[in-house]
């Protein structure tokens, strides 16, 4: 086919209900259908599940017969994973949730006090959800500030009161000072997005889950990360060690909570990184 032949329509669906899109699709002869990013289940079957077009196709994996065709680079293929593939260079992303288009390391100093942090802190952060933070990760974490100077702190994003209480009782309990234990209100971060200008290294927190926007957008800031490699045949598991190999920061992606802690406190002290 002559590529300037081709008519390209999108639509904007805001009215209908689940059920009534797939036939919508079917009944404006949508030829290709892509999903792009992850969804819940329920819409994934009432649509692709009804398979309203001849093609379809993921950026997502998804091992199931109504979707022909994955979209995903070389490093990102699944073992044995049964979905033909359309291989493209480097790495897919779904940034469109990413607060940094662009950015700008402005007066990091004013952005200190607001945030909690002294001008000569190191700082460790994750802005990983709860349930992503589990008892392994955190212990290691702070075995972390351990190894690390006095200075550092850890930076986490405050989701509730309970969770702050009980990690940094948990913190003091090891011996960790719980001042060293930093919780950002949310809104701070989505107010101002070069909060990631503070950090001087970003953990990832485990080969299981995987906060792939935070990640996503420490990495366009210019902060440095480590990651596990992953753990599992998830997906969103393994994206902290394929993101990081595609960027050139492989030495950064490590097999062990025990290379993980050592790699972190050895980076504060290499003037070549910071």
């Amino acid at each position: 086919h002559d590529p300037s032949t081709f008519n390209i329509n999108h639509y904007m669906i805001k009215s209908f209900q689940i059920s009534g899109i797939a036939e919508q699709i079917y009944k404006d002869g949508i030829e290709i259908l892509v999903l792009l990013h992850e969804s819940p289940f329920h819409v994934f079957d009432e649509i692709f599940g009804r398979r309203p077009a001849p093609i379809q196709i993921s950026f997502t994996p998804f091992a199931m017969e109504e979707i022909d065709y994955f979209i995903m680079s070389a490093t990102e293929i699944p073992k044995e994973f049964p979905t033909k593939h359309i291989q493209v260079p480097g790495i897919f992303v779904d940034a469109d949730k990413c607060k940094i288009s662009s950015f700008d390391k402005q007066d990091v100093a004013d952005l200190r006090p607001l945030c909690g942090i002294s001008e000569d802190a190191f700082v460790y952060a994750s802005f990983s959800q709860p349930f992503e933070i589990d008892k392994a990760i955190f212990n290691t974490w702070l075995n972390i500030l351990k190894g690390a100077s006095e200075s550092s702190i850890l930076l986490l994003l405050r989701h509730n009161l309970n969770m702050e209480y009980n990690l940094k009782k948990e913190a003091e309990s090891k011996g960790i000072a719980p001042k060293r234990i930093v919780f950002l209100d949310s809104f701070i971060l989505e107010q101002h997005a070069n909060i990631y200008s503070l950090i001087d290294l970003y953990l990832e927190t485990s080969s299981n889950f995987c906060n792939q926007s935070s990640l996503f957008e420490a990495l366009v800031s210019g902060t440095p990360a480590i990651c596990l490699e992953e753990g599992n045949s998830l997906y969103s598991s393994s994206f902290g060690s394929r993101v990081l190999s595609a960027v050139g920061l492989k030495d950064q992606v490590v097999s062990s909570l025990a290379e993980y802690e050592n790699l972190a406190v050895r980076l504060q002290f290499d003037e070549d990184k910071f």
